[in-house]
């Protein structure tokens, strides 16, 4: 399905089509319900969709991980490495 999607949304590397797989995936085993609300867009729309919840999910892990020892200013510094990595 997710060539469908892929091909539906004009994604054509090689590298960020392997990428939109990654957040698809990271979206279904984390975003069950989510990832079920996504079945009812349009497929061009859906690798978006799940690449937004990828780096949401990401984004939250780092200021919600409770174990880690982490400054206010490291979690900040995580989060500028996660965005230049778009």
């Amino acid at each position: 399905m997710i060539k469908i999607e892929l091909d539906a949304a004009g994604v054509r590397d090689p590298e960020l089509r392997d990428a939109y797989r990654q957040c698809r995936t990271i979206n279904a085993q984390h975003g069950k319900t989510f990832y079920l609300a996504t079945r009812l867009l349009a497929p061009r729309q859906r690798p978006a969709v799940h690449a937004l919840y990828g780096f949401a999910r990401f984004a939250d892990d780092i200021l919600d991980d409770l174990a880690d020892r982490a400054t206010v200013e490291q979690r900040a510094e995580r989060l500028q490495q996660l965005s230049t990595r778009l």
